[in-house]
């Protein structure tokens, strides 16, 4: 009978620290939500910052730009007549000169079409607008072989 008490004993006091568990178990967890609930959640935040890095490189040219006569700057000056090529004053009646590549056309086309057909032509052959084509090998052959 002896070993029944301890027996019973022994289940009595599993049973309340089983149940003195189960709710110390919920109190944590009711603790833990409050922990989290009380955690404050971070707004976002944008940041803009300036960055400034200047980098500097020296760079070595080698390539011998060749200087353009200048007869051969474009003037954009409108003439009613080709200087050397009769056989376009038969239908064109206007000519614009661009580093010696002929912009034509008949009079019936509007003046600022054309003057505007005059710049583009320009800035094909001069992208960078120093007053220099960028590559003197096409202009010379565009000019040889009497482009219009």
């Amino acid at each position: 009978m002896k070993y029944l008490t301890y027996i019973f004993l022994a289940g009595l006091i599993l049973l309340l620290v089983g149940c003195g568990e189960s709710r110390t178990i919920n109190h944590i967890d009711a603790t833990a939500e409050a922990r989290i609930d009380s955690i404050p959640t971070p707004t976002p935040q944008i940041v803009i910052q300036e960055v400034i890095k200047e980098v500097l490189v020296e760079v070595t040219v080698e390539k011998v730009v060749e200087k353009v006569p200048s007869t051969l700057l474009p003037s954009f000056e409108i003439l009613n007549k080709h200087p050397k090529l009769d056989c376009l004053n038969k239908t064109m009646d206007v000519f614009i000169d661009i580093f010696g590549i002929w912009v034509i056309s008949t009079k019936s086309a509007p003046e600022n079409y054309v003057l505007h057909t005059a710049n583009v032509l320009a800035e094909f052959i001069d992208n960078d607008l120093d007053g220099m084509p960028d590559d003197a090998d096409v202009l010379k052959y565009l000019v040889e072989n009497n482009y219009v």
